[in-house]
């Protein structure tokens, strides 16, 4: 990486480029850009770099009380805050349908040694988490408890984990569910 993103980080920390402050969201921080030529690139590229003062207890990676970001882009048009906001909206088309799959679908320890292996099993998972968001939207049209956003572990507490009992009355069997939430959209249909 180029020196050039270190100084500008340095610079950004002790003040030596101009900020600007500006409310993000509930959130007061500090936006400044710069042009650089990073990764050995001949073409400059815009750097916004932001901070604000984290409250509460602090990780390793905040320095001096402060979150930093960075974005970089081939933007030179927009200002600090519109490419922040640009970048703000990538996940809203699909990236959480891969934070399910690492999380819920266990993309994020694959078990196989070998990469053949481990794309069978990332494709075998990515049937059954496509299987349970079939499930869970033609469940969410019947039952009002159930949401089309909810992720897999909310959905196994309502329906695998379950209290349920087999009993027999009047030469029949029927099953008892424990539970005050209706789940007779599910028999109706």
């Amino acid at each position: 990486m180029d020196q050039g993103f270190f100084i500008f980080f340095n610079q950004f920390e002790f003040g030596g480029l101009s900020s600007i402050r500006i409310m993000l969201g509930n959130k007061k921080v500090e936006v400044c850009s710069i042009e650089e030529r990073i990764f050995g690139e001949k073409k400059y590229r815009r750097i916004v770099a932001y901070r604000y003062k984290k409250k509460g207890q602090l990780s390793i990676d905040d320095t001096n009380g402060y979150r930093y970001y960075a974005i970089v882009t081939s933007d030179t048009e927009a200002s600090p805050l519109e490419c922040i906001n640009i970048y703000n909206q990538r996940g809203c088309d699909g990236e959480h349908h891969f934070e399910e799959l690492d999380h819920d679908f266990n993309w994020n320890k694959l078990p196989f040694d070998n990469i053949e292996m481990n794309t069978i099993y990332m494709y075998g998972m990515l049937v059954a988490y496509l299987l349970f968001n079939a499930v869970k939207i033609a469940f969410a049209k019947g039952i009002n408890f159930i949401d089309k956003t909810m992720r897999i572990k909310n959905f196994i507490l309502h329906f695998v984990t379950l209290p349920a009992k087999w009993i027999k009355t009047g030469r029949r069997w029927i099953l008892n569910i424990y539970t005050t939430k209706d789940y007779s959209a599910l028999w109706s249909s």
